[in-house]
């Protein structure tokens, strides 16, 4: 009996010795991609700086990262993950590129976008996604679909086309010209003072300035 609960204490520590090194937090580089549209699929945490060259790092568990896919193709990046597997932790992705100039987000992800110049930005956020964006544009374009929550009033831009489904809020700011739809139960809030204002709603959803 007592060589057996040996061996079966041996096993328990190897088990969890195991599980240990598969849950600890790794870190590795994005690969090299001359991109301008920036696709996550992937749940993550998004840190982009939009300024200088293209780089990136991500962390994650060594088995998380296992299951990373990257796809480089006609200037597009797209970061997915394998099919069929299950993501508990996630990822940290730190990203810098001042040639991007779309960003699409599809389910859990959580982004902060820093020092936008680009004359024109669009950013598409689908699912449970939240999303910060800050710097500076002539034309923003915000679609929004599901539960999320896009922050781009720090985004200072002159003209601005927001298209929000769902329950979600999106927070914009604009000089010169809004043109926006509230389908479901989605809010779309303002700052500055448009000098041209379209505003259309189908079901509850609400359309107001905060200034």
């Amino acid at each position: 009996m007592k060589i057996r609960h040996w061996n079966y204490l041996a096993f328990a520590l190897a088990s969890s010795q195991l599980a240990f090194v598969s849950n600890a937090i790794a870190g590795g580089s994005v690969p090299d991609c001359d991109y301008t549209k920036l696709v996550v699929n992937a749940p993550s945490t998004v840190n982009l700086v939009a300024q200088g060259e293209s780089s990136g790092s991500v962390e994650g568990t060594d088995k998380e990262l296992g299951y990373l896919r990257y796809k480089c193709s006609s200037g597009k990046l797209v970061i997915d993950t394998k099919n069929n597997v299950r993501i508990r932790k996630g990822y940290q992705f730190n990203l810098t590129n001042g040639s991007v100039n779309e960003v699409i987000l599809n389910g859990d992800q959580e982004a902060n976008i820093t020092e936008v110049t680009a004359s024109e930005f669009d950013l598409s956020v689908y699912g449970a996604a939240t999303s910060q964006v800050s710097g500076s544009t002539e034309y923003l374009s915000v679609t929004a679909d599901g539960d999320v929550d896009v922050d781009a009033s720090e985004l200072k831009a002159k003209k601005v086309k927001v298209r929000i489904n769902g329950s979600g809020q999106v927070k914009v700011h604009t000089s010169e010209t809004l043109d926006a739809q509230a389908n479901g139960s989605g809010r779309i809030e303002y700052s500055g003072v448009p000098k041209h204002l379209k505003a259309s709603f189908n079901g509850s959803g609400s359309i107001s300035s905060t200034q």
